[in-house]
């Protein structure tokens, strides 16, 4: 028999696993919000969001890139091969893309098969660099279980030395470049 002192204790032990299942929970809806559940990649709120963030701490003090990528053809692969194959080559894509970057960088998926990266204190030929190893990496990929599937990107860049040009401007510019590379045959990189 339960001495009469136990059941506080019981009832306190009740509620703080209640608590901690609480803040387990909010803390994994917190990461899906952030993150997107196919590619692992930052959702576009929270990449625009951070990206927003790092270009007001850099303040024009250094230059900033950012880059837009595009599968191409994309819904070709998704009616050819399946959406199951689609994902596991946008996941694939993501991986190569989180590869090329810093730690302190950002990439994100903005939504379908279109991918961002925020390369912060990056000059021009640094950010090419980048957008030339995500290209030949893509290009040379080989997608599990559908070897004949061949993938290939568009990338369009800006990047931008002042202070005054706001997200929006740089994203802008981006995709201008972006429509430029894949208007002249994809599987390039364009830049402004």
């Amino acid at each position: 028999m339960l001495s009469r002192h136990i059941w506080p204790a019981l009832a306190f032990s009740d509620y703080v696993a209640v608590v901690l299942r609480n803040a387990r929970d909010h803390q994994e809806v917190a990461t899906e919000a952030r993150f997107d559940w196919l590619t692992g990649l930052l959702t576009r709120r929270h990449f625009e969001r951070d990206a927003l963030t790092l270009l007001a701490a850099i303040c024009g003090q250094r230059p900033s890139t950012l880059l837009l990528v595009d599968v191409d053809h994309f819904k070709q692969v998704n009616d050819q091969f399946g959406h199951t194959a689609g994902d596991s080559a946008l996941r694939e894509v993501a991986t190569i893309c989180r590869a090329a970057v810093r730690e302190s960088d950002l990439a994100g998926r903005l939504g379908g098969d279109e991918l961002a990266i925020f390369l912060p204190g990056s000059e021009l030929q640094r950010a090419i660099a980048v957008a030339q190893t995500i290209r030949i990496a893509v290009e040379q990929l080989a997608v599990q279980s559908w070897p004949t599937l061949k993938l290939t990107v568009s990338i369009g860049l800006f990047t931008s030395n002042q202070s005054r040009d706001l997200y929006t401007e740089m994203f802008n510019r981006a995709d201008d470049a972006l429509y430029r590379s894949k208007n002249s045959g994809r599987n390039q990189v364009q830049f402004n």
